[in-house]
């Protein structure tokens, strides 16, 4: 039998109406595929990029969504 790692998120979520515009943060963990609460609309298995940031003046990380543009 194989056994597949699990890597749970921990800790809060961003929410977008909690950033001002001009607010300075930085990455403080690397961006990991996750798996998402979401589904696809044919209800396939919907992966999503993950990572920790920390706003300036702030003392705790929070996740963030990593979204890609081509």
């Amino acid at each position: 039998m194989e056994y597949q790692k699990n890597n749970p998120v921990s800790g809060k979520w961003l929410k977008a109406s909690d950033v001002e515009s001009g607010s300075m943060a930085k990455l403080v963990s690397e961006t990991k595929p996750m798996v998402s609460q979401f589904k696809t609309k044919d209800g396939a298995i919907k992966m999503q990029d993950v990572s920790k940031i920390l706003f300036e003046g702030s003392t705790e990380p929070v996740n963030i969504n990593i979204i890609g543009r081509a």
